[in-house]
């Protein structure tokens, strides 16, 4: 082996080697990126909700009074939907309450009222 076919393997191993690793640097910045990772799941059409995800009984009663409604009587609590008899102005109703969004579904009288005071 001659010094010119030594000098001329080592160049191709040189440039052979400068460009690999000029290519391995150039993609050094998009691995370097950090990782996107997520996680979901869901049942029926809401997601998995953890913890306490429906109002309480006193929440229920708070929201019941900023509608205008007094003496509020918890009649049926069973599951998230939520019955209660309460008076709004001289009328005694009923009021239906969906206790996991605070959404009134349903109002009825009850009776003919308390009169006038």
């Amino acid at each position: 082996m001659t010094l010119t076919s030594v000098i001329q393997k080592s160049g191709r191993a040189l440039l052979l080697a400068a460009v690999l690793g000029g290519s391995a640097i150039a993609a050094a910045p998009a691995q370097a990126a950090s990782p996107d990772v997520s996680f979901s799941f869901s049942f029926g059409n809401g997601g998995a909700q953890f913890g306490r995800s429906c109002l309480s009984d006193r929440e229920v009663r708070r929201s019941l009074r900023q509608r205008g409604l007094e003496n509020i009587r918890f009649i049926d609590r069973r599951g998230r939907v939520v019955t209660v008899r309460a008076e709004q102005g001289r009328r005694d109703v009923r009021v239906t309450v969906d206790s996991c969004n605070g959404r009134v579904l349903d109002i009825d009288q009850i009776g003919r009222g308390r009169g006038r005071r």
